[in-house]
């Protein structure tokens, strides 16, 4: 399948997801038009397997609204959460390394690491969650972009399975 035929069917699913769409594009000129944003959004922000497309249009179905997501809105749905790769949410891990557990999972081990568990315990946390949500959001974003990476954490049991 080619980058207009899947475009064409994501639009066509799209279309079915959200009756209101009509609203915002009233002829085929301007549904081209779109395309060719999406598709350049698509490749600015690194959504580029049919995977996080699939994602994309799960939380659409989710979405309680008939107009058509925007770009960067649907954009954002393709990314998959901390939750939805089997990971604690950021606030969780960050509080699970205060409640004398272990980290659960390697990801959480690492954003202590990165962020310094010195920091993590002397800064208040007004100063250290932004810190390490940022850390952990960026580690969890790396590991969504390299598809083989997320495999082997699956296949060695490295990420919770919920």
């Amino acid at each position: 399948m080619n980058i207009e035929q899947l475009f064409d069917e994501l639009f066509l699913k799209l279309q079915a997801i959200f009756p209101a769409w009509k609203t915002s594009y009233t002829n085929q000129q301007s549904i081209d038009l779109v395309k060719r944003e999406w598709v350049a959004g698509f490749v600015e922000n690194g959504v580029n397997t049919t995977e996080q497309i699939k994602l994309g249009l799960s939380v659409a179905r989710q979405h309680n609204s008939p107009f058509m997501p925007s770009c960067g809105q649907f954009i954002s749905w393709c990314r998959p959460t901390p939750k939805q790769l089997g990971l604690l949410d950021t606030r969780r891990a960050y509080n699970s390394m205060f409640n004398n557990m272990n980290e659960p999972d390697d990801i959480t081990k690492a954003a202590r690491k990165e962020v310094g568990s010195y920091n993590l315990s002397n800064w208040s946390e007004s100063k250290s969650y932004p810190i390490f949500e940022k850390v952990y959001n960026r580690l969890v974003s790396e590991l969504v972009n390299n598809p083989e990476s997320l495999q082997l954490a699956r296949d060695k049991k490295l990420l919770l399975t919920h």
